[in-house]
C-alpha cells in the first residue's frame, strides 16, 4: 500500500505541475492586446459577448428594424428588400436566398457558421481579445481528466482503506490509512485539474473582457 501511495502521489504531482506549466506557456504565447484594448465595431463587442450567435441576431435585428426582412409566425423570415450594408448582413441575405423554408432557426445557424462571421473571431483572437478554439483544447482535456481522475480517487482510497484494515488482522500496529497517504494527489491534482479545464474552456481573455465591458467602440 505504501508503495502504491508513494506511486500514484509523484503520478498526480508531475502530471499537475506539468499541466500548469503547459497552461501558463501556452497563455504567453498569446498576442498581447495592450493595455487599452478594445473593438473596431458593433459585431466585435457581440462576438466577444455572445459568439457568432450574438453576431448573427445583431445582424438580423438590424435588417428587421429598417423593414428589409419580416419575421412572422412561427418564426419564417421574408426578404423585403435584399439589400446589405455590410458583410454580415450579406451572409445572412445570402443563407436566407438559399434556405427554401425560410426558418430562423436555419438562417441562423448557417450564418454562424460562414466566413464573414468566423472573420469577426479570427480578427479577435489575432489581437488577442479571443482565444481560438482548439488553442486549449488539450490542456483543457488533460485538466479534466485529472481533475475528474483525482476526485474519482478519493472514495477508490476509502474503499482500498476498508479493506487494508479488513486484512490487517488483530494487531494494535495499525498502518496510516491509506485515503490520508493520497490526499496530496488527490487535493493537489483535483483542484490543479478542474481549475486549469475551467480557465481553459474560456474562450475570451481578460483583455477581450475589458474590451467588451467598458470599451466604446473604436472605428479604424
Amino acid at each position: 500500500m505504501n508503495a502504491l501511495a508513494l506511486l500514484l502521489n509523484i503520478a498526480a504531482l508531475v502530471s499537475a505541475v506539468l499541466l500548469v506549466t503547459t497552461a501558463v506557456s501556452a497563455g504567453s504565447r498569446r498576442p498581447s492586446a495592450g493595455p487599452f484594448p478594445g473593438v473596431h465595431d458593433l459585431y466585435e463587442a457581440a462576438f466577444l459577448n455572445g459568439g457568432p450567435a450574438r453576431v448573427v441576431d445583431t445582424a438580423l435585428t438590424a435588417l428587421y428594424a429598417d423593414g428589409r426582412v419580416l419575421i412572422g409566425g412561427p418564426g419564417i423570415i421574408s426578404v423585403q428588400r435584399p439589400q446589405a450594408d455590410d458583410p454580415v448582413e450579406r451572409a445572412v441575405l445570402h443563407e436566407l436566398s438559399a434556405a427554401p423554408s425560410g426558418a430562423l432557426h436555419v438562417i441562423r445557424e448557417a450564418a454562424m457558421r460562414h466566413p464573414a462571421v468566423q472573420e469577426i473571431g479570427d480578427g479577435l483572437a489575432q489581437r488577442g481579445l479571443l482565444v481560438p478554439p482548439a488553442a486549449n483544447r488539450g490542456v483543457w482535456r488533460w485538466g479534466l481528466v485529472q481533475g475528474v481522475s483525482c476526485l474519482v480517487a478519493f472514495p477508490v482510497s476509502i474503499v482500498l482503506t476498508v479493506l487494508q484494515y479488513a486484512t490487517h488482522g488483530a494487531s494494535f500496529d495499525l498502518p496510516a490509512p491509506f485515503v490520508v497517504k493520497m490526499l496530496p494527489a488527490i487535493v493537489v491534482g483535483g483542484i490543479s485539474g478542474l481549475v486549469v479545464a475551467s480557465v481553459a474552456a474560456r474562450r475570451i481573455t481578460g483583455a477581450g473582457r475589458r474590451a467588451a465591458q467598458g470599451l466604446a467602440p473604436l472605428h479604424i
